[in-house]
């Protein structure tokens, strides 16, 4: 029914590709949702992105921002060690807050109130990145308002069920999983990237698959 590409480097990098490939159904990106939130959230206009290397080059977010609202200042923060620290479980402690409280800095300087938490692994460092910045800051994570709008879209249809994919090891996604989601994390598939490829090529020749991209 619907692709959500819940990655902000992934949305800033094909979006656009990903909706012209897919124009059959509606394709949710991450970073409009979270722009919309942060200018509603802001009161000064002093907006600061924490984003990979990726999504601060690709200036997604300052795009978004400065379309809702012209005059907003927006820091970008490029914040890649904060990745491993949620992947690991380093998400509290002296190490978490050294590294938090150097990132930052800039956000601190440029009198931000407002701080998008703009990768999906960020949310989990959240508790860390707040005492950093002070009480006084808000906080915007993309996910609320993102699934709100893909709830909108859909027709609930019954109960769902989650089937989930992978094309890394399963058991290193399900400890990752738990930690993100908070809940036990259902079956998960992996799925084997190379051999679907040549499926593809033997039957299509790759063009359908290209066409597709990775939707299958």
């Amino acid at each position: 029914k619907a692709i959500v590409v819940a990655c902000n480097s992934a949305s800033a990098a094909a979006i656009d590709e990903l909706r012209r490939v897919h124009a059959d159904m509606p394709v949710f990106d991450v970073i409009a949702p979270g722009a919309h939130a942060a200018v509603e959230a802001s009161q000064n206009g002093n907006i600061a992105v924490l984003g990979t290397r990726g999504t601060v080059s690709s200036r997604a977010y300052v795009q978004a921002i400065s379309s809702l609202l012209p005059n907003a200042k927006v820091t970008q923060i490029a914040c890649p060690l904060f990745v491993p620290l949620a992947e690991e479980g380093f998400t509290s402690g002296p190490v978490a807050q050294t590294i938090a409280a150097e990132y930052l800095q800039p956000a601190i300087d440029a009198h931000c109130d407002t701080v998008v938490l703009g990768c999906t692994h960020y949310p989990l460092l959240r508790d860390t990145i707040q005492a950093a910045l002070g009480s006084g800051v808000k906080l915007v994570d993309s996910a609320k308002p993102l699934a709100a709008n893909v709830a909108t879209e859909l027709t609930p249809n019954g109960s769902g069920q989650i089937r989930l994919y992978t094309t890394d090891a399963p058991g290193r996604f399900i400890d990752i999983g738990i930690r993100f989601l908070g809940n036990p994390v259902p079956t998960t598939t992996q799925v084997d990237l190379e051999a679907l490829l040549q499926a593809e090529k033997d039957k299509t020749g790759g063009v359908a698959f290209l066409q597709r991209g990775l939707a299958a």
